[in-house]
């Protein structure tokens, strides 16, 4: 089962299911006994299997649904709970129903290699109705995204807009993957299997709650909405409490959790703390419209056969920005909105090269500032695989590269390899070593080159960029103060080290 896991997300990375089935090698499985088709169907992630080569966007997007868990003062609840709840809400210039209302968008289908015809049947006039050609489908990524009329806390505002992103996989039961890690289906039926689920949180992605799934992961998903800001942790075993390190998988110490105590004002961006989360109550959750062939229906809309104790949301196609009347509302549907959806495009073998690329793309993984050390110069830090972070498994935090060039002309230099906590928080230290070289002048007039081992050490202060055009360049801005000093063992000179610039290192 794990290592399938391991597979399901590496495909997620790269779209592309055949393309991972032609570079892994089988585990000894058999050894071990194959499992069945039963086995199969259980497994963690899975939100459909069936027959039937055909589905609809709204049909998909109604078997993996997640249930919407609020704070119980959630300012737009109004103090209700249970049925009586009406957020998230239907965009003003949509039809209002008696009940909550959720949006789905389908942002990337991934066509397989050696698929024929194309994976979706776009209906223009009905978005919901376009019909998916699962043979044809590798890999899928859409999004959730609920609107709230307001948002309160720090930078307050009308019109609040919270999507959270979810990824599966697409195949057959007895295909190449399952027999190759130890399944030994006959059933040709397909399988959607849920891989990663992404909650947004406050426009930075370094701030996003990622959660791989994995076999403690309960669903349909549950997301824990963020008292009066909304943004979206992920919940992994369902139980109303955001556990760091448990419901995230990915940059652990970035991941911005479920912080309710920032709606009184405080914009709280250390680590994240127990305290910061209310508990939740099971009268506070919004459940989905799931089908009734669903194997959570029973679990979850009717439990002992009394019908749903919460109130049900009804799933919406994401409407086009054009169609907001509100300036400001228009402006906040677009920032979410993916052109023209469906959007679908054919693997590729390097795809998690250009995953990663995208990667660095999104969270701006790079840092530029200005450097004194004893003369003024300039600093450069980049992941240690330049395009890929990578993290120290133990702690959580990154090693990366850093560069820096100083006195006349830029002729010194120096390399390190730099570790910090995190990437985000606006208070960390951190720690470098790596190789000085020094150009002098000597004695007879020749310049000279001196190499020698140098550590650093000091904290560096965050702050996000306090505008729209400096966060295009750099998701954040800072200073960093440390002391280096030169030489291994013994120690033949200290100095300070300021530097002030763009970028998260």
């Amino acid at each position: 089962m794990t290592r399938l896991r391991v597979v399901l997300l590496l495909l997620a990375f790269s779209g592309a299911w055949s393309d991972v089935h032609a570079q892994q090698v089988p585990p000894p499985m058999a050894a071990q006994g194959a499992k069945g088709c039963d086995d199969l169907f259980q497994l963690a992630g899975l939100v459909w299997h069936g027959p039937i080569p055909t589905m609809t966007l709204e049909q998909l997007a109604a078997y993996a649904a997640p249930v919407y868990w609020l704070s119980p003062d959630e300012p737009t609840m109004h103090r209700k709970g249970g049925r009586d709840i009406r957020v998230p809400l239907a965009f003003p210039f949509e039809p209002q129903v008696q009940s909550p209302v959720v949006y789905y968008q389908f942002t990337s289908l991934i066509r397989r290699p050696d698929a024929t015809g194309s994976p979706v049947n776009v209906d223009a006039t009905n978005k919901g109705a376009s019909v998916l050609n699962l043979a044809a489908i590798g890999s899928i990524k859409m999004k959730y995204i609920a609107y709230f009329p307001d948002e309160a806390g720090v930078g307050q505002h009308t019109h609040d807009v919270e999507p959270a992103e979810f990824r599966f996989i697409v195949g057959r039961a007895n295909g190449p993957i399952a027999r190759d890690y130890g399944y030994r289906c006959d059933s040709s039926d397909f399988v959607i299997v849920l891989a990663r689920v992404t909650g947004e949180a406050h426009g930075n992605p370094w701030y996003y709650n990622v959660l791989d799934v994995d076999r403690e992961t309960t669903l349909p998903i549950h997301l824990l909405v963020e008292e009066g800001k909304h943004a979206m942790a992920t919940d992994k075993n369902a139980d109303g409490y955001y556990t760091p390190g448990y419901d995230v998988s990915i940059r652990t110490n970035d991941a911005w959790g479920v912080r309710d105590t920032i709606s009184g004002g405080s914009l709280l961006s250390g680590k994240f703390e127990a305290w910061m989360a209310k508990v939740r109550k099971p009268e506070h959750r919004v459940l989905p419209p799931l089908p009734s062939d669903s194997p959570f229906y029973e679990r979850l809309l009717t439990p002992g056969g009394g019908g749903p104790p919460n109130a049900v949301y009804e799933l919406r196609p994401y409407p086009p920005s054009a169609s907001a009347t509100d300036e400001l509302l228009r402006h906040k549907i677009a920032e979410k909105e993916t052109k023209n959806w469906p959007v679908f495009r054919r693997s590729v073998s390097v795809g998690p090269i250009v995953e990663a690329i995208n990667e660095g793309r999104e969270l701006k993984p790079f840092s530029v500032a200005y450097r004194y050390d004893s003369s003024p110069g300039v600093a450069v830090a980049f992941p240690l695989l330049v395009f890929k972070n990578v993290h120290e498994p133990l702690s959580g935090g990154y090693l990366v590269n850093r560069l820096y060039f100083s006195d006349k002309k830029l002729r010194d230099w120096g390399w390190m390899v730099m570790y910090t906590p995190s990437a985000s928080r606006w208070f960390d230290e951190y720690m470098a070593m790596g190789m000085d070289l020094n150009r002098y002048e000597s004695d007879d007039g020749s310049l000279a080159k001196a190499r020698n081992f140098v550590l650093e050490a000091g904290i560096k202060l965050r702050f996000r960029a306090p505008n729209r055009v400096l966060n295009t360049i750099m998701n954040f801005w800072g200073f960093r103060a440390g002391v280096k000093n030169v030489g291994a063992i013994d120690i033949e000179r200290l100095s300070y080290v300021l530097e002030i610039g763009a970028g998260v290192w």
